[in-house]
C-alpha cells in the first residue's frame, strides 16, 4: 500500500511526542482535514482535492476508522464554497468505504448523487489487436435504430457470434464501474459497446464525464462521439469531459470501451456542464420499444465542461518571479492528482515530470516519497527513494521513516533480508508509532523460520494499532502457525469490522470446507458474491463445492447461469461436460466438451479426454494417427545408392500443423533418418525441439533406433534447456528439449515423432498463421511432407497464402489439396532433395534450401497496419525522453537536420546498452520506450522505438523498419508474413537513411553488412506518401569508397632485416566499427596492437600506440604507432649479404582469405564493398642499393581494380623505396558462376603482391 503524506505547507508533525501518540496514518487524516478546510476558505478552489485524492486507500492504514468515515462525509457535504468536482471525487471515495461495512443502500444515495448511470447492456468482444478497435466502426455505433438483444453480430472469435446482455445493476463494481471483463471474453485485446437509455425531462445542456481502463468513445444520440479518447489506464472517475444535448424524453447513450490486458470496465456519469448532479432522469439498460430509432445528435457549441485539471494547471505560477516554494507546492498538488487520476496519458509520464521539478525547486523527503509513489518502474522507484534517505539534516522525521518503510519493503522482496531489517529497525526508532514498520520486522522473522517471534511482535501491537492491515497481519500469523481456532476468531473480528474482506470470507471458507460444514460454506460463498459483485472466484468456490459433495444437479444448474453471463468462456463448458458426464450424460457432455474445443483449440489434454469419450472422433483429431507415415513399410521401399562422402540421410521429413480458428496451431513431427557411416552416427545422436513453456507443450511419442537386425532401442536420454543466449546479451522464453541417441552405428535408422501445442490462453498475433518450412538439409533428403490443415470455413474466412517453392533440379515437389469432412488438408511432398553444401561464406539458408512459406497475410500493408498498432502504445515518449532529445540537439540549428539525426543516434547508440529480454510478445513488441530510457538498455527493436521516438520529438520524420538481415537469406517477397523478419531499424525517409540502433561501434552513415540489402518493411505512419500502409524496400549497398582503410608506414630496415616501423592508419566505414570493437579499452590497446603485427611479424614488439578518439563515432579510427620488427626483411635463400621483402611487407594472402575454395556451389558472400590504400617507404641501411624492384602492376575486372607502383627515391641515409597499392573491391557479392573469374582476380592480385623486393650492399 502506497503512502500519502501532508500536503498544506505546515509543520507536519507538532513534535515528535505528537508523532508518536497516534499513527502517521492516521495523522495524516487530520492534516487532510485541516488541508480541506483551509482551501475551502478559497471559494471554489480546485485544490480542495488534494486531500481528498486516495483518502479511501487510508481504511487499511488508520487505526481510527470511524474518524475517517467521518471526515470523509463532511467532504461529501455540499457547501456553497465547495466546488461539485472536488464532492465528486470525495463522493466517489465514500462510496467504496460503504462497501467496507456493508452500506448498500448509502452506496445508493451517493451514486444518486454522484450521477452515476448503472443500468447498461452490453455487446461483444470485438477485435482489438494492435489497439486498432478504437478506430473501427463495428455495427453498434452504425445503426440508426436501437438494437434488441436478440440481434447477433461477429465477434472478435469466429466462433463466438455477440449479442447484447443486460448487466445486472447488483453487479456493478464497488467503485460504481460497468465490469465489463466479467461478462466479455475474451478478456483482453478486445473492444465492447455499452449502451443505456436516459429519459430527460426537458432539452438540457449536460457534462457526459467517463473514466476508463482503455480507449474510450461516448456518443450520446446518433452522431459524432462527444468524447473519443485512446488513452490506457487505470480507472478513476472524471478522466474525461464533454458536452452533448439530451432531448426531451428518451436519449440513447452508447460507450465504446477497448481493452488490451487488465482490469476492463467504465464508470459514467452525467452532470450539469460545472458538475452538479441533475435530477428527474429516468435510466434503463433495454430500448424504450421494439426497433426505437436512435434520435439525432445536437452538435453542442460553447466551453468546455469544468474541470480540475485546467484549474489545477492554472495555479502554477510561472516566469522569473515565480516564488520557488510556492511553484513547489503548486507542481506536487498537480504531480499528486495526475498520478491518482490519469487525466492525460500516463505514458507520458507528466505526473512524474511534474513532481522531479516540484523537488528541484524545493527538495525535500516528501517530494522523493510522493515520486516513488508515483513511478511504476522499480528502478526509479528506488532512486527516487534512495534520494530522499540521501538529504541532508533531521527534519521531516516521519518522512524518513515513511522512505526507511518502503525501502525496506523493496529490500525483503529482493530477499535483502539484513538490510531490510536494518531499515526497518531505523524506521521504528524514528517513529515508533509506524507500526508498519514493526511488522516489517515480523515478517523478517517469519522469513528467517522463526514465526513465533513475529507472532509475539505482532500480538503485542495489535491493540494498540488495530488497523485492518494489523488485524490482517494478525490472522494471517495465526493461520501459519496452525493456530485455525484463533485464526478462525481473528478473521471474524475483521468481517465484524469489514463486511466484505475477501481474504477473511475465503480463509473461513476454506476452513468451513475442510470440517465438512458445507452448508456453512455455502452461505459464505453467497456473502462473498454479494461484496465481489464483479468477481468470479466465489462462483467457482460454490460448484467447487457442490460438485464435491456429488450436487451435480445443483452444480449444473450454477454452470448454466454462469454460461449466460461468460458466454464464450471454454471454462465453463468444459466444467459443465465434467457434470454431465458425471450424471452419465455422455453424449451432451462431449458436445459441451467439443464446444469447449472450438473456443479454445489448444487443450490437448481435453482432446485427448474427448477422444476416449468418443473414438469415432479420434482419427480425425489425433493428427499423429491421421498422418502418421508406417515406418515398416518405408524402410522396405527400395532407395537410390548412397553417394561418396554422405554420411546419413533423411528418408522422411514430415511436419503436420493443424491451424485452429484462433490462429494457434498443433503440429505432429515425424523424422526417419538413416545413419550411414560412423561420422553419421556422432553427427545425428542428437535431435532438439524447441518450444516456449508458457505457451506451447512437447510430447515426445517415439524416440527410437532400429537397428539393421530388427532391434528396437529406445532414447537413451532427454533433457531440457534454456536457449537464451546471454554472451550476446539476449534471453528468450525459449527452451530447447534434447533427446540422446547412444552408439548410432552404420545402418541405424533414427525415428522421432512429436506433437507441439499451443496451449497459450490467446493467440500474440490476433488470429495470424505464419510458417516457413525449410525442406532441405546438410544431407540428403529422401521425402519432406508438410501437411497444413483447419476447417473448411476458416480457410474461406482467411485464406492462406503461399510461396511458390524452387525446387533443385532433379527433386521433385508435388501440392495436393482436398477435403476431408469439415477440414481442408493442404499437402506438399517433395523428394530427392539434394544436400546443402557447407560452403564457407554463403548465402542465408532461405537462398540454398527449398522452402515453403505460409501466411494469413495477404499484403504486406496489412502486416504494417498490425504491426504499428502493436507498438503503438511503446512509442507513447515521456517528458524525460522529450527533454533528452531537446538537449541532445540543443547546440545543433534546426537547418542541420543530418546533424541532429547523428548526435540522436550517437545518444542511442552510446547510452543504451543491447540487452534483449524477448519473453512472449516482447519477441515482436518493444517495450515501452520510457522504460527503455530509464533502464538505459534493450534489444533492437527496443532501441529502434526510442530512436524513432527522440527525432520525432525534435521534428524529423522517421518510421520504424522490420529487417531480415543477411544471415537469414533473402526471401520471396510473397506471401507476407510476420515470420521472416529477425531485426528492427529506422528509416529517415527524407534521406533514404537507415540507422541500426544496435550498431555500437558504427557511425550514423555506417550500415553494418548485415543490415545492407536486404528485405525491410517500413512501418509508416498516417502521413503521406504511403498514408500507414507501410511498404516493402531493400536497403543500399553503401560503395566501396565509403569504406576506405588507408595505411602508410614508414619503415627504416637495418642490415639484418631488422626495423623500425612507423605506422599511420585511417579507417572508414564498415572497417571501422572492427577497429573500435577491437580498440576500445585503452589499457588493452598497445596489446592488441602487437597481437595484430605479430599475426603477420611474429616476434613484433608494439612501442607505442594512439587511437585518439576511437569511440568517435561519426569520424574515421586513425592510429599511430610504432614496432619494432624482428624479421621485416630475410636473406634470401642460398645468398648473403642480401635482404628481400615484399612490396608491402606482410604476405599478401587474399585468396586465401576470401576464395579459399577452388569452386562453390552458392555465391560469395564479401558483406560489404572496400578499398584498401597502401603507402609503404623502405629506408635502405647506408650503402645498400636496389637488386631487384617489383614490376608495377594494373589490374583491372568486373569486380574491382588493383594499382601498384613502385620506385627508389633519396632518402635520409641512402635510398629509400617507395610502394604504393590501391585494392578496390566493388561488389559485396560475388555469384558462384562468377566466382572462377574473381578467384583470378584475386590471385593476380596476390601474386602482384608477392614479388620480391631484394636489396643489398653496393
Amino acid at each position: 500500500m502506497r503512502f500519502f503524506g501532508l500536503i498544506a505547507v505546515v509543520v507536519q508533525l507538532l513534535s515528535l511526542a505528537a508523532a508518536q501518540a497516534q499513527s502517521p496514518f492516521d495523522q495524516d487524516v487530520t492534516d487532510r482535514q485541516k488541508r480541506f478546510a483551509a482551501e475551502l476558505a478559497r471559494p471554489g478552489s480546485a485544490a480542495a482535492v488534494i486531500p481528498v485524492l486516495g483518502l479511501s486507500t487510508r481504511w487499511d492504514e488508520v487505526t481510527d476508522r470511524a474518524r475517517l468515515r467521518t471526515v470523509l462525509s463532511q467532504m461529501t457535504k455540499p457547501q456553497p464554497a465547495l466546488s461539485e468536482l472536488v464532492r465528486a471525487e470525495a463522493l466517489w471515495h465514500d462510496q467504496i468505504l460503504r462497501r467496507h461495512v456493508g452500506d448498500d443502500a448509502g452506496i445508493q444515495d451517493v451514486r444518486q448523487q454522484l450521477g452515476l448511470l448503472t443500468s447498461f447492456a452490453v455487446v461483444g468482444p470485438f477485435d482489438n489487436d494492435g489497439r486498432k478497435g478504437h478506430k473501427v466502426a463495428y455495427p453498434p455505433e452504425q445503426e440508426g435504430t436501437a438494437p434488441s438483444g436478440s440481434l447477433r453480430y461477429p465477434g472478435k472469435s469466429p466462433a463466438l457470434p455477440v449479442s447484447w446482455r443486460v448487466i445486472p445493476e447488483a453487479q456493478v463494481a464497488s467503485d460504481g464501474a460497468i465490469p465489463l471483463d466479467a461478462w466479455l471474453r475474451p478478456e483482453t485485446e478486445g473492444t465492447a459497446y455499452a449502451q443505456t437509455f436516459v429519459k430527460s425531462p426537458s432539452k438540457q445542456a449536460v457534462a457526459v464525464r467517463v473514466g476508463a481502463t482503455g480507449a474510450v468513445k461516448v456518443f450520446v444520440n446518433q452522431g459524432a462521439a462527444v468524447i473519443d479518447s485512446d488513452v490506457y489506464r487505470k480507472l478513476h472517475i472524471d478522466q474525461e469531459a464533454g458536452l452533448a444535448q439530451l432531448q426531451p424524453g428518451w436519449n440513447r447513450i452508447l460507450v465504446k470501451v477497448s481493452s488490451q490486458s487488465g482490469r476492463w470496465a467504465f464508470v459514467l456519469r452525467l452532470t450539469s456542464p460545472d458538475g452538479r448532479a441533475l435530477t428527474g432522469l429516468v435510466q434503463r439498460a433495454t430500448p424504450p420499444q421494439e426497433s426505437w430509432p436512435i434520435p439525432a445528435a445536437v452538435p453542442m457549441q460553447g466551453p468546455k465542461p469544468q474541470s480540475l485539471l485546467v484549474a489545477l494547471r492554472a495555479r502554477v505560477p510561472s516566469g522569473p518571479t515565480a516564488n520557488k516554494a510556492v511553484r513547489s507546492a503548486a507542481l506536487s498538488d498537480l504531480g499528486l492528482f495526475l498520478h491518482h487520476v490519469q487525466p492525460v496519458d500516463p505514458e507520458q509520464r507528466e505526473a512524474e515530470s511534474v513532481l522531479k521539478e516540484a523537488i528541484s525547486l524545493q527538495p525535500s523527503r516528501r517530494g522523493y516519497r510522493l515520486l516513488a509513489d508515483a513511478t511504476e518502474d522499480d528502478n526509479q522507484q528506488r532512486m527516487a527513494i534512495e534520494a530522499g534517505l540521501a538529504l541532508p539534516g533531521s527534519d521531516e522525521p516521519v518522512e524518513r521513516a515513511l522512505l526507511l518503510v518502503e525501502h525496506g519493503t523493496m529490500l525483503e522482496q529482493g530477499s535483502r533480508l539484513l538490510l531490510a531489517e536494518q531499515a526497518f529497525a531505523e524506521a521504528e526508532r524514528l517513529v515508533p508509532s509506524l507500526y508498519t514498520a514493526q511488522l516489517g520486522l515480523a515478517r523478517i522473522a517469519q522469513s528467517r523460520g522463526m514465526p513465533s517471534s513475529g507472532y509475539k511482535r505482532i500480538a503485542s501491537l495489535k491493540d494498540t494499532f488495530p488497523s485492518m492491515q494489523m488485524l490482517q497481519a494478525y490472522a494471517d500469523v495465526l493461520a501459519r502457525l496452525g493456530r485455525q481456532a484463533e485464526a478462525e476468531s481473528a478473521y471474524a473480528v475483521i468481517l465484524k469490522e469489514q463486511p466484505d474482506d475477501d481474504e477473511a470470507l475465503r480463509y473461513l471458507i476454506s476452513r468451513r470446507r475442510a470440517a465438512g460444514k458445507m452448508d456453512e460454506a455455502l452461505q459464505l460463498i453467497e456473502r462473498l458474491q454479494k461484496v465481489k459483485p464483479d468477481a468470479h472466484h466465489p462462483l467457482r468456490e460454490r460448484l467447487d463445492i457442490l460438485e464435491g459433495a456429488g450436487r451435480y444437479e445443483e452444480a449444473l444448474v450454477l454452470v448454466s447461469g454462469a454460461m449466460v453471463q461468460l458466454v464464450g468462456d471454454a471454462e465453463w463448458y468444459e466444467r459443465r461436460g465434467r457434470l454431465l458426464q458425471r450424471l452419465g450424460r455422455i453424449e451432451l457432455a462431449v458436445a459441451s466438451y467439443r464446444r469447449a474445443l472450438e473456443l479454445k483449440p489448444q487443450n490437448p489434454t481435453l482432446r485427448e479426454y474427448v477422444q476416449v469419450l468418443d473414438p469415432a472422433t479420434r482419427s480425425a483429431q489425433d493428427l499423429q494417427r491421421q498422418f502418421q507415415v508406417d515406418v515398416e513399410t518405408l524402410l522396405k521401399k527400395p532407395r537410390p545408392p548412397v553417394k561418396a562422402g554422405d554420411t546419413a540421410r533423411v528418408l522422411l521429413d514430415q511436419k503436420v500443423v493443424r491451424i485452429h480458428t484462433n490462429g494457434l496451431s498443433e503440429e505432429y513431427n515425424q523424422r526417419v533418418v538413416e545413419i550411414l557411416d560412423e561420422n553419421g552416427g556422432r553427427e545425428y545422436d542428437e535431435v532438439g525441439v524447441s518450444y516456449t513453456p508458457d505457451t506451447q507443450s512437447v510430447q515426445v511419442k517415439t524416440a527410437k533406433v532400429i537397428r539393421p537386425s530388427g532391434e528396437v532401442v529406445e532414447s537413451v536420454s532427454q533433457s531440457e534447456s534454456d536457449a537464451s543466449e546471454p554472451w550476446y546479451g539476449l534471453y528468450y522464453d525459449l527452451h530447447a528439449l534434447t533427446i540422446r541417441f547412444d552408439s548410432l552405428r552404420p545402418g541405424d535408422v533414427l525415428v522421432v515423432e512429436y506433437v507441439r501445442s499451443d496451449v497459450g490462453r490467446r493467440n500474440l498475433f490476433s488470429d495470424y498463421f505464419g510458417d516457413v518450412q525449410y525442406l532441405q538439409e546438410g544431407i540428403p533428403v529422401l521425402e519432406a511432407r508438410y501437411v497444413l490443415t483447419l476447417p473448411e470455413e476458416d480457410l474461406r474466412r482467411r485464406p492462406l497464402y503461399f510461396n511458390q517453392p524452387r525446387i533443385p533440379r532433379d527433386a521433385t515437389l508435388e501440392r495436393t489439396d482436398e477435403t476431408r469432412g469439415k477440414d481442408h488438408i493442404t499437402r506438399f511432398v517433395a523428394r530427392n532433395l539434394p544436400m546443402i553444401h557447407d560452403d564457407a561464406g554463403r548465402p542465408g539458408y532461405a537462398e540454398l534450401s527449398a522452402y515453403i512459406h505460409v501466411s494469413t497475410y495477404k499484403t504486406w500493408e496489412d502486416v504494417a497496419v498490425w504491426y504499428r498498432g502493436l507498438i503503438a502504445e511503446s512509442l507513447a515518449p515521456s517528458a524525460d525522453i522529450s527533454r533528452a532529445a531537446q538537449a541532445v540537439v540543443a547546440h545543433i540549428p534546426p537547418s542541420d537536420e543530418l546533424g541532429r539525426i547523428r548526435a540522436l543516434y550517437n545518444e542511442v547508440v552510446r547510452r543504451t546498452r543491447y540487452v534483449g529480454l524477448e519473453f512472449g510478445i516482447h519477441g515482436y513488441q518493444p517495450y515501452k520506450v520510457a522504460q527503455v530510457w530509464e533502464r538505459k538498455f534493450g534489444d533492437c527493436k527496443d532501441k529502434a522505438a526510442l530512436l524513432h521516438v527522440m527525432l520525432k520529438e525534435v521534428g524529423i520524420d522517421s518510421s520504424m523498419a522490420l529487417a531480415r538481415t543477411t544471415k537469414l537469406g533473402s526471401i520471396d517477397a510473397e506471401p507476407a508474413s510476420l515470420s521472416v523478419f529477425n531485426h528492427a531499424i529506422v528509416f529517415v525517409p527524407k534521406y533514404n537513411l537507415y540507422l541500426d540502433g544496435t550498431a555500437e561501434f558504427s557511425g550514423s552513415m555506417e550500415l553494418p553488412m548485415m543490415d545492407q540489402d536486404i528485405l525491410v518493411l517500413v512501418v509508416s505512419d498516417s502521413r503521406a506518401p504511403w498514408n500507414g500502409k507501410g511498404h516493402m524496400a531493400t536497403t543500399p549497398v553503401l560503395p566501396s569508397h565509403q569504406s576506405v582503410t588507408r595505411r602508410v608506414l614508414s619503415v627504416q630496415l637495418d642490415e639484418a632485416g631488422r626495423a623500425k616501423v612507423s605506422e599511420q592508419l585511417s579507417v572508414s566505414g564498415q572497417g571501422a566499427h572492427r577497429m573500435r570493437d577491437h580498440f576500445q579499452n585503452p589499457s588493452s590497446q598497445k596489446e592488441r596492437y602487437e597481437k595484430t603485427w605479430n599475426d603477420y611479424f611474429p616476434g613484433a614488439q608494439a612501442l607505442s600506440v594512439e587511437l585518439p578518439g576511437v569511440l568517435e563515432l561519426e569520424q574515421p579510427v586513425t592510429l599511430r604507432g610504432e614496432l619494432q620488427v624482428p624479421k621485416w626483411a630475410r636473406p634470401p635463400s642460398g645468398t648473403q649479404g642480401s635482404l628481400t621483402m615484399r612490396p608491402l611487407g606482410r604476405e599478401p594472402d587474399l585468396l586465401r582469405s576470401y576464395a579459399r575454395l577452388s569452386s562453390r556451389h552458392y555465391d560469395l558472400v564479401l558483406g560489404y564493398a572496400w578499398q584498401n590504400q597502401d603507402e609503404v617507404t623502405v629506408q635502405l641501411p647506408a650503402r645498400f642499393a636496389v637488386h631487384r624492384l617489383p614490376e608495377p602492376k594494373t589490374v583491372e575486372s568486373p569486380f574491382g581494380r588493383f594499382t601498384l607502383t613502385i620506385e627508389q627515391q633519396p632518402g635520409k641515409t641512402g635510398i629509400a623505396v617507395k610502394a604504393k597499392s590501391e585494392l578496390r573491391i566493388d561488389r559485396h557479392r560475388i555469384s558462384a558462376s562468377d566466382y572462377p573469374a574473381f578467384r583470378t582476380f584475386l590471385s593476380e592480385v596476390d601474386s602482384a603482391l608477392s614479388q620480391e623486393l631484394v636489396v643489398g650492399r653496393e
